[in-house]
């Protein structure tokens, strides 16, 4: 992720989505806590380390349309709630934000 939001230079790149003002604010208790994910939400992700990231970050609650097993079981088990959600309804949460 880091690769992603910074540059060569360790600078933000401007366009990526966490580094825009509305988002950029790390989460904590009521401000983005929330995940809005897409189809088969941490597919390839077994391995405990993407839950611990997820929930060490503060991320609180996932909302997806379907889920890889595994890391929704691993998900629970770091006390992060996995709520699963039609596609559509989905779609509709996360452009509401």
């Amino acid at each position: 992720m880091h690769d992603l939001r910074f540059d060569a230079d360790g600078k933000p790149v401007a366009d990526f989505v966490m580094n825009l003002p509305q988002y950029n604010e790390a989460p904590h208790k009521g401000v983005h806590e929330i995940i809005v994910g897409g189809q088969n939400w941490g597919s390839g992700s077994s391995r405990e380390h993407a839950a611990w990231a997820i929930a060490g970050y503060g991320i609180r609650v996932v909302i997806s349309s379907s889920f890889a097993d595994i890391h929704r079981n691993n998900l629970l088990n770091c006390f992060v709630l996995s709520s699963r959600n039609s596609l559509q309804a989905s779609t509709q949460t996360a452009r509401q934000r």
